[in-house]
């Protein structure tokens, strides 16, 4: 999970430290439509979807992933105030299922005694990719101002075959 979950998480935070960096540049006034929008989405999904479709990990990870990627490409390219909400809370839909499917993907990949370690771990990688993320999401900027977008959403999509191929049902 861990060879999986590394690079969702940079990806994830270049998402989130691009958006709120560069974005605001551009948009500081309606910042917070585009925050309450993903914060709304991503809440939406872990509160009332999650629970009603009671989805395997995998499953919520396929799902995830099928609506970060467009809401990733959808964010780097559009330039309208509600094109950019709409697609920050396309992405944070994406990310409120794949959030939580690692968090209990990796806790029912081990006995109960592993169980702290792997969330220490869990913890500890998502931290890194904060880290991380931000150095690589400006870079990418700098040379092409939708590419950490662009990047981020070509890592979750090359994360799919993985997703399909390693992770079972259980996991």
């Amino acid at each position: 999970h861990f060879r999986f979950q590394f690079p969702f998480s940079i990806s994830v935070s270049i998402f989130d430290f691009e958006f709120d960096l560069l974005r605001n540049f551009r948009f500081w006034f309606t910042i917070r439509l585009f925050l309450m929008a993903g914060a709304g989405a991503a809440l939406l999904v872990q509160w009332g979807v999650i629970p009603r479709l009671n989805l395997a990990p995998r499953k919520m990870m396929l799902v995830g992933l099928a609506f970060a990627v467009p809401g990733l490409l959808i964010n780097g390219f559009t330039t309208s105030l509600y094109g950019i909400a709409t697609a920050y809370a396309l992405a944070s839909v994406g990310f409120g299922f794949t959030r939580p499917a690692f968090t209990a993907g990796s806790s029912l990949a081990v006995g109960r005694k592993l169980q702290g370690a792997v969330a220490g771990q869990v913890t500890s990688v998502n931290g890194s990719s904060f880290v991380l993320g931000p150095t690589i999401g400006v870079g990418l900027y700098e040379l092409w101002n939708p590419l950490p977008f662009a990047f981020s959403a070509f890592v979750l999509l090359a994360l799919v075959p993985y997703a399909v191929l390693k992770l079972k049902d259980s996991d």
